[in-house]
């Protein structure tokens, strides 16, 4: 995630630490319980979102056209 919004949700929910053996800024680490279902999907979708951006072009068109 962003770095500011990864220190937001930090801030904000127990649940959601760094990531164990990960760049901490950016990878966090997240127990589901306790938290709703809207939030655990917006977090799944920014993920998807960040990493699919990093893909080369390609690899992003192979993924659409799948």
């Amino acid at each position: 995630t962003d770095p500011e919004w990864s220190a937001e949700l930090r801030e904000q929910y127990p649940q959601i630490t760094g990531a164990y053996h990960m760049n901490k800024t950016h990878w966090n680490s997240v127990s589901l319980d306790g938290l709703k279902r809207e939030l655990i999907l917006k977090l799944i979708d920014h993920s998807y979102e960040l990493v699919f951006k990093s893909l080369t072009k390609k690899i992003q068109s192979e993924i659409n056209n799948s």
